[in-house]
């Protein structure tokens, strides 16, 4: 099974030097970012919504979602836009550009994100 690992756009991140990866098979597009609509009154891991391919798709700050509170988003960050599997819905986290493969090998200096639990936040809020 191979990996991307990125980086986020939060303090503490960059103080631990903390990484995180997907499963390559669950990334669909790394994008940058524009097309990001607010939502008003959402919770602070959700970024906003935007249209991708004519789906509605949301946008979380993982830091937030994690519990470190929200990040920062500086010009250059870039929408991964991944999945859990193919037949679920799609969601986009904001990511430092780079998104370098990974061997298995390599997971002990990384945490692995869970789409599903980040699927659960979208059930809270629909657009």
């Amino acid at each position: 099974m191979r990996w991307l690992a990125f980086s986020i756009f939060h303090e503490a991140t960059e103080k631990d030097r903390l990484r995180f990866a997907i499963r390559e098979s669950q990334a669909v597009e790394l994008l940058p970012f524009s097309g990001v609509v607010l939502v008003p009154g959402s919770p602070d891991a959700l970024i906003g919504s935007m249209n991708w391919h004519e789906k509605p798709t949301w946008v979380y700050d993982l830091g937030a979602a994690l519990g470190m509170g929200p990040g920062y988003l500086p010009k250059h960050a870039r929408l991964l836009v991944a999945r859990q599997t193919r037949s679920s819905r799609t969601l986009a986290i904001a990511v430092q550009p780079e998104l370098p493969e990974v061997a298995n090998l390599d997971l002990g200096n990384l945490q692995v994100v869970d789409l599903k639990m980040l699927n659960k936040l979208a059930a809270l809020k629909r657009p």
